[in-house]
């Protein structure tokens, strides 16, 4: 106890032994503090009420074990559990520890508590807590971590599952801190071996998708984390990437939920307008039946398809005018069925050229009068 600075040895003194036993304590202090025998004083709070304490079940020194990890109280923390004489229960109360440190009132000195407690930790524990580092947002914790969990030994094959897996947390909480540690690792910003083998290699980690076929950026779109969006398109994320259940794009979802400015995101880096879940629903018919007049307009300035079966959906639902919009605007951009088909880009061409010959024939007719 002698190595702990004063702070940790007065969190050990006064915030391990229970409430009831505080009044003798401060007593002792009082009176071992006014000749500096801190060491006598460590042993009466550790030595007499303390260590016998920790034993299964005792959620009270657990809780106090978590609090000064989410304190920074390293050299503390690392003491205490050093009394705890089972190995097993040490390594589980190194993880709880950890995981408190990270999701902690003060993420600085989460990734000082998260070194401390490396060796205690288990591969398992220490993947459970990068996956809470990640969706706490602590982005040098992140980055620290990412080394650990995401190298593989010397010529092992990397194992990217946890690396996505802590992505599109990230993604889903809009921790772009987070997000920029994975892909710098990603990258080869972690350090010796932190480069994925290729771009191609790079690109599937980042697209890998969970059970349900929804990636980081699927997420992000879905929840309307803009910066995340922004984030991923740039480190070259499949912006048509769908869901397994309906096949509904990341567009799709985005605009159903009313996120403009994640749906400008994607339409600017390619994504597909038009794309089709698996009920035949456009995206624009979705906005144009729940009336979604700004999500409407992006996507037809965006050329989507399927412009009169959306101004059929917003009129059977009371949208009338939006209807209106729709087909004075798909009069430009849309193809219409009786045109056989042909592509909107011809339609307006033909359009420029018959408007053209009118305006011709009307000036010919008033310069040369019969």
């Amino acid at each position: 106890m002698d190595e702990l600075d004063p702070g940790d040895r007065l969190y050990v003194v006064q915030d391990v032994c229970d409430p009831g036993e505080r009044g003798r304590l401060r007593a002792a202090v009082r009176c071992l503090r006014s000749r500096g025998l801190w060491p006598d004083l460590v042993k009466i709070a550790v030595g007499f009420y303390y260590t016998p304490r920790i034993g299964p079940g005792n959620w009270w020194a657990e809780d106090q074990i978590r609090e000064g990890a989410a304190h920074g109280r390293v050299g503390a923390l690392l003491f205490l559990l050093g009394n705890v004489a089972d190995g097993g229960r040490r390594a589980d109360l190194a993880s709880r520890a950890a995981c408190a440190a990270v999701t902690g009132r003060d993420a600085g000195d989460a990734l000082r508590v998260v070194k401390g407690l490396a060796p205690h930790l288990s591969e398992h524990a220490m993947a459970g807590v990068f996956l809470a580092a990640c969706a706490s947002g602590d982005e040098h914790t992140v980055s620290w971590l990412s080394r650990r969990v995401g190298d593989p030994p010397r010529g092992a094959a990397r194992d990217t599952g946890l690396l996505a897996s802590g992505l599109r947390i990230a993604a889903k909480q809009d921790r772009t801190g987070a997000i920029a540690a994975l892909l710098r690792f990603g990258e080869g910003g972690g350090g010796e071996g932190a480069r994925l083998e290729g771009a191609a290699s790079r690109l599937r980690w980042i697209d890998e998708e969970k059970d349900d076929g929804t990636t980081a950026l699927w997420i992000a779109a879905r929840y309307g984390n803009e910066a995340s969006v922004r984030l991923l398109v740039a480190a070259g994320a499949d912006v048509n990437c769908r869901r397994t259940e309906d096949q509904a794009s990341a567009a799709w979802v985005s605009a159903h939920y009313g996120h403009e400015a994640v749906l400008a995101a994607l339409l600017e880096a390619g994504a597909n307008p038009s794309a089709l879940s698996t009920c035949g629903t456009s995206a624009l018919e979705d906005a144009a039946q729940r009336g979604a007049a700004a999500v409407v307009k992006q996507l037809l300035s965006a050329g989507a398809a399927e412009c009169a079966e959306a101004a059929s959906a917003a009129e059977e639902h009371g949208y009338k005018e939006l209807a209106t919009v729709i087909r004075i605007t798909t009069s430009k951009y849309c193809v219409l069925d009786s045109f056989g088909g042909e592509s909107a880009g011809v339609f307006a061409t033909y359009a420029a050229i018959a408007l053209m010959c009118l305006l011709t024939a009307h000036l010919l007719a008033f310069l040369f009068p019969e």
